[in-house]
């Protein structure tokens, strides 16, 4: 497991009404809003790029994402939304055993 930061800009007119399958899917990932539009995940992947494959079919062309791999103890946050502590705390850092997301 690996815990990401995901950032994104959803840009379509109708704002998150829209994303109801991104956030459906964000949730089922158990993550977390750390700020407006950015959250952390723990997720059974290695890759960045193999998390944003899987969320690229929930989003538009016109959107823009962004997905970092984080370690716990290299982190530090000011004024992130309430819970950011107890989601780390629950989430230690990553097994070095990466198993790829289900699509």
């Amino acid at each position: 497991m690996a815990i990401f930061f995901i950032s994104f800009d959803l840009n379509h007119d109708d704002g998150y009404d829209h994303y109801k399958g991104f956030t459906e899917e964000l949730t089922k990932m158990r993550a977390h809003r750390i700020m407006n539009n950015s959250c952390l995940v723990n997720v059974r992947t290695a890759s960045a790029k193999a998390l944003l494959d899987h969320i690229k079919p929930f989003l538009e062309d016109t959107d823009r994402i962004f997905a970092a791999r984080i370690d716990t103890e290299n982190s530090f946050y000011l004024h992130a939304y309430p819970g950011t502590n107890e989601w780390l705390k629950h989430n230690p850092l990553p097994t070095p055993t990466p198993v790829k997301l289900d699509s």
